[in-house]
Order: C-alpha cells, then structure tokens, then sequence
C-alpha cells in the first residue's frame, strides 16, 4: 500500500528538526567538552539522534510502535521547550512548529489508515502459535 502524502509529510518535518537540532547542538557540544573524555557528549548526542532517526525510518517501514514512541519522545520535548521557543528566536519557532505540526500530520486520519492496513501483524499483541491449545 501505498503512503499516505500526510505520513510523507510529518517524516520529512520531523527529520528536518531532528537536523536542525543536530545543528542547535553540535556547536554547544564541541564548547563544553570535558577534557576526560572530550568525545563523550559527541558520541552520546550522535546515538540519541541515531535512534531518533532510527525511529522514523521504521515508522515509514510501517511499524506503529515506532510511531508511537517517536512521537512520545518528540512530545515529550514539545513539552520542554515551549515555555522557551520564543526566546531562542524565530528558527527555534520554526523548529517548534515543524515538530508540532509534524506530529499533528504522524496522526492525521490517512495516516492512521495506512499504519492500521500496513503489515498483517502490526500490533504489540502476541499471536498465537499454530497448533497451540
């Protein structure tokens, strides 16, 4: 089946601030290195944006539970940030809204649909094995 324009839609919004945040960062990372271990924020940073990618690629694989936990997470820092996205300036408003709107659209009605169509087994119910009593 094929993706809804909606899904296309809130994946490119959501990577898209998952760039920018990328960028937002890497110049406080690079500022506050410990001299320790002066890679350590580097590498921790790029694995949470790794997983957060990871994310929305099985989701555009059709998978609901990384839908589901995309989205919590990008709520969850909705949640963070909005008492402060005025201030950071109006790149930041456009990261808030893109997250935002990106995440309205991950729900929209044709995007459930396909999540719902896509998969014969794309629940986090246990199916039971055949011959089983």
């Amino acid at each position: 089946m094929k993706r809804p324009k909606t899904l296309i839609a809130a994946l490119l919004l959501l990577a898209a601030a998952h760039v920018y945040g990328i960028v937002q960062i890497a110049p406080l990372i690079a500022g506050s290195a410990p001299e320790v271990a002066p890679l350590l924020p580097a590498v921790v940073t790029a694995g949470v944006y790794v997983f957060l990618l990871g994310l929305l690629g099985l989701a555009a694989l059709g998978r609901d539970w990384a839908r589901f936990l995309g989205a919590v997470i990008a709520l969850l820092a909705l949640l963070e940030n909005a008492p402060h996205v005025l201030s950071f300036g109006p790149l930041a408003l456009a990261w808030f809204a893109a997250k935002a709107f990106g995440l309205a659209l991950l729900y929209a009605p044709p995007s459930n649909r396909w999540f719902r169509q896509v998969g014969p087994n794309n629940s986090s119910k246990p199916t039971p094995l055949r011959g089983a009593a």
